[in-house]
């Protein structure tokens, strides 16, 4: 006989919840409100717990075994048998089979014990929870108070009867799958735990339990107008401005200042119910903004919006976090598939930054079985999907800095995400609703698109994107403002191609901006900036300065404010070497408006510029007062060109001058290797030495480190056609090595196992002026398919030259595609200051267009000069740096340093010459 199926799990259910209230604001009250954060018991079990449990939540349980942790936490994620799939390939990491979940699906226990604080009067008990990933129940004295789901949302359960005077246990126990899984696409499971803020409120009887803030903006006129939704007989007062009004009533305020994301204005006030005293006291800040659609341009406070932002996933609040984005010049962001902390909403209001707040909903993972039975259109989800749009809108309604409401990322189209943006519309008309998946602009206000190229995003600018299927939804997609949602996408070095968008949204003003994907593949583990965050910043720089024969040229992106904020100051520098400098009278530009003013006069004459060094001009854009998030003298913005003088020619000569001779012949030794002027050499023609300094190389170099971006291209993978080639294991043969005149020719072929591919490269090395003159001459052998991973020599220096100047381009790393944010100069850092930090370890820290480096260390020095070339220095082989999986386990070479030197090209197989000076001398390590 078989056994009747058992009933289905609560966690297994599409309803969202059972007895959790339904959603309201976070409101900042004086009512009573005690916080359980801190330290509870806790176990894991591997899977759910069979028939009536384990009587967990009971009070007599002993659970003094038990771990204790901290709460808010989220316990550690890792392999199950049912996850065979890697969310980051695309899918679930369970069976698609709503809304069933596996019955591998592990299980944490949590206990604290609380005493029930005093609170005047009578009232309600409330137990909110922030956030909880992704199903939990909740007990409170062994009694079962109710259920809910959706990992970012908040939960509040009424727990009034249940609890004691004194001592009251709270018991929870939290699925890391859930039903609400299939609703949080790649992210189920990520962060399984009490991952938010846990806290016991107390509801007085008549107290201010809702409130929804109204403060519109009128640009024509410069009025505010402000009603406040919330319990009749409420009083609505705001100092500052004179307003002492009831709820719910309108009233209109003459001269107010706007809130926008360049000035963050809020007027602070407060909300009271009860006389003659108070029973309650809300505080409320107030932000007088306007969102607005017109000709296919999204605008704010009258003003067309350049949304210049980042996709932030976190649902925490850190004000770390917002002072980075301030300061590295981000205007916005996109919660993306996760509603966020209200207070980083708050820190958003406080700082400035456009907020696009997108619903905890991503079942994109349901493209891989063609959706079917995609949420989106199922009935059976209607109240899932409702439920967490409404609990979105509730939280953040009253932030000004929300400017619009994402139903999600891409989840396919269906009636459920139709009745979500309908709710939304009717709930708050007042912003706009996007939605990624909506391709045809059927049911949201502006047209959002991800990962589109740059020419794709300028058809769409001029309006001449391909047609929808259906002609009336063509007409109104049209008449939309577009927003591209994943820009630029963030892997590895930089945010290639970010510039060449943001040129774009400054061209069309259909083009309201876009966001960058993902805030934390910007940021190293510490917080430190990567790579790609300083390339952000000088892409979404408000100000863009230029330089020419004619004069400076500073155009204004700032759409609310002024330039008279900002203060201009110049440099010119030859190589890096200070010449002059100075403050640079630059008229206060309205928005968007431009300038040309004079090329700098130094104080006094400036000196000759020494034979063979670059002169160069930067301007700079600097706060002279310190602000919130940034100190005085921040550079906001800035741009250098080069100095030319008596018809110098700005780029390198198309034919390369002709090295001078050698002032030394090759000298052959017993042993069969050759001396070279300070340069010795083994029998196989490879340098050794170099005036006592002993060495390795320099010698061909095909292979790099690949980057996430190699690893995870959008056709298929470079790295993996790399490795297929054998590229990560090079092979050397000495083919000829002949004296010349007063030279060394050493000819070999760098070539792959296995295949009939490679380079054939030529060492002409010159003994001159105590050093080695190279010229390396590389042709490609066989018929190359693949782009180069890179074209250069490697060479290894004694470890105690760790110390690193030079003079090209910094001070950060620089690739092609990825360059915004170096300048010229001199600049010096120690080895590991040039590693950027990716936890993953990839190709990083090449410093490009470089003349002139020098490694030092012991009394000892050692030179390269060149015409600008591709310069990196790390403890590791490139093989080293490919071959390892996590940053924590990269092991330094005990004795060497590895010294790359790349011609600057494109990677396409080509001949290449790359042309370098090479000078030490010696000291301790000779």
């Amino acid at each position: 006989m078989t056994p009747a199926r058992p009933e289905r799990a609560w966690f297994a259910d599409t309803a969202p919840h059972h007895a959790a209230l339904p959603a309201r604001a976070a409101l900042d009250t004086d009512a009573v409100r005690m916080t359980l954060d801190g330290a509870w018991s806790f176990r894991r079990l591997s899977h759910v717990p069979a028939g009536a449990g384990t009587g967990f939540e009971a009070r007599d349980y002993d659970d003094s075994r038990w771990e204790r942790i901290r709460v808010p936490h989220s316990w550690e994620t890792g392999g199950t048998a049912t996850a065979p799939t890697d969310p980051a390939a695309g899918g679930y990491p369970f069976p698609v089979d709503p809304p069933e979940v596996p019955d591998e699906n592990r299980t944490g226990e949590y206990r604290a014990w609380f005493d029930l604080p005093d609170a005047p009067g009578r009232g309600r008990w409330l137990l909110r929870f922030e956030g909880v990933d992704s199903g939990f129940e909740v007990f409170i004295n062994a009694t079962r108070v109710g259920d809910a789901m959706g990992s970012c949302l908040t939960h509040e359960f009424d727990v009034t009867a249940h609890l004691f005077e004194g001592r009251n246990l709270l018991a929870v126990r939290v699925h890391e799958w859930s039903a609400g899984s299939y609703l949080e696409g790649r992210a189920s499971g990520r962060r399984p735990g009490i991952t938010g803020t846990v806290s016991l409120l107390n509801r007085p009887d008549g107290g201010l339990d809702d409130l929804f803030v109204h403060a519109a903006f009128d640009a024509a006129t410069r009025t505010g107008r402000l009603s406040v939704e919330g319990p009749p007989g409420a009083v609505v007062r705001l100092a500052e401005l004179g307003i002492e009004v009831l709820a719910n009533e309108e009233v209109a305020v003459p001269g107010v200042e706007p809130w926008s994301a360049e000035v963050p204005r809020l007027y602070r006030g407060t909300v009271s119910v009860g006389d003659p005293t108070p029973l309650e006291t809300v505080q409320i800040t107030v932000g007088f903004r306007s969102v607005a659609i017109r000709d296919a341009t999204l605008l704010a406070n009258g003003v067309p919006v350049r949304l210049r932002g980042v996709n932030r996933a976190s649902g925490g609040a850190t004000r770390e976090d917002v002072e980075l984005m301030k300061r590295h010049n981000i205007n916005a962001v996109r919660t993306g598939h996760c509603p966020p902390d209200e207070r980083f909403l708050a820190l958003c209001d406080e700082y400035g930054l456009w907020v696009v707040d997108e619903c905890g909903l991503d079942t994109h993972p349901f493209e891989r079985v063609e959706w079917r039975r995609n949420p989106g259109a199922e009935p059976a989800w209607r109240d899932a999907l409702l439920d967490r749009t409404q609990r979105m809108v509730e939280q953040g309604k009253n932030h000004p800095c929300v400017i619009g409401w994402s139903l999600g990322g891409d989840s396919g189209r269906g009636a459920n995400l139709d009745a979500m943006a309908e709710w939304v519309r009717a709930r708050d008309p007042e912003r706009f609703v996007l939605y990624v998946g909506d391709l045809d602009g059927e049911s949201a206000d502006v047209y959002a698109r991800a990962d589109i190229g740059p020419a794709e995003t300028e058809l769409v600018g001029r309006g001449e994107e391909a047609p929808a299927p259906d002609l009336r939804a063509d007409r109104r997609r049209r008449a939309l403002p577009f927003v591209l949602c994943e820009e630029a996408r963030v892997g590895g070095i930089g945010t290639a191609g970010l510039g060449e968008y943001v040129e774009l949204f400054e061209e069309y003003p259909r083009l309201a901006g876009g966001f960058v994907g993902e805030w934390t593949g910007l940021l190293a583990p510490d917080h430190t900036p990567l790579p790609g965050l300083l390339e952000m910043a000088r892409a979404y720089a408000p100000v863009t300065i230029s330089s020419s024969r004619d004069g400076v040229a500073v155009t204004s992106r700032y759409g609310h404010r002024s330039t008279g904020h900002l203060r201009f100051r110049f440099r010119i520098e030859d190589d890096g070497e200070p010449v002059a400098s100075g403050g640079l009278e630059v008229p206060e530009l309205g928005p968007g408006e431009h300038v040309l003013v004079p090329l700098p006069e130094p104080a006094s004459p400036t000196p000759a510029r020494p034979a063979g060094a670059q002169r160069w001009l930067t301007v700079s854009a600097e706060l002279p007062a310190g602000t919130p998030w940034a100190p005085a003298g921040h550079e906001v913005a800035w741009g250098q060109t080069r100095i030319v003088e008596g018809g110098e020619e700005r780029r390198r000569p198309a034919h390369r001058p002709a090295r001078p001779p050698g002032d030394a012949p090759a000298v052959a030794r017993p042993d069969g290797g050759w001396d070279l002027g300070a340069g010795r050499f083994e029998p196989s023609g490879r340098l050794v030495g170099l005036s006592g300094i002993p060495v390795l190389g320099p010698r061909l170099d095909l292979w790099r480190a690949p980057t996430d971006r190699d690893e995870r291209g959008l056709d298929e993978s470079r790295a993996r056609a790399w490795r297929e080639l054998g590229l990560d294991r090079l092979c050397h043969r000495t083919v000829s090595m002949a004296p010349e005149e007063n030279a060394l020719s050493v000819v070999a072929h760098v070539m792959p196992a296995g295949t009939d591919v490679g380079y054939e490269v030529e060492y002409r090395w010159r003994g001159h002026d105590g050093g080695l003159g190279l010229d390396v001459v590389g042709s490609p052998l066989g018929p190359w398919t693949l782009p180069v991973p890179r074209l250069g020599v490697q060479m290894a220096v004694p470890r105690a030259l760790n110390m690193v100047r030079w003079v090209g381009l910094g001070p950060s790393e620089a690739y092609p595609g990825a360059s915004l944010a170096v300048r010229q100069g001199r600049f010096s850092s120690g080895v590991a200051g040039l590693q950027t930090p990716f936890p993953r370890p990839q190709e990083n820290g090449a410093r490009r267009g470089v003349r002139w480096a020098e490694l030092s260390g012991a009394g000892s020095r050692f030179t390269v000069r060149g015409e600008g070339f591709i310069l990196a220095v790390r403890p590791w082989t490139s093989e080293s740096l490919a071959a390892t999986a996590h940053a924590a386990d990269l092991v330094d070479d005990p004795e060497w340093l590895w010294v790359t030197m790349d011609e600057e090209h494109d990677v396409d197989a080509r001949r290449f010459r790359l042309s370098l000076e090479l000078h030490a001398d010696a000291g301790a390590v000779g």
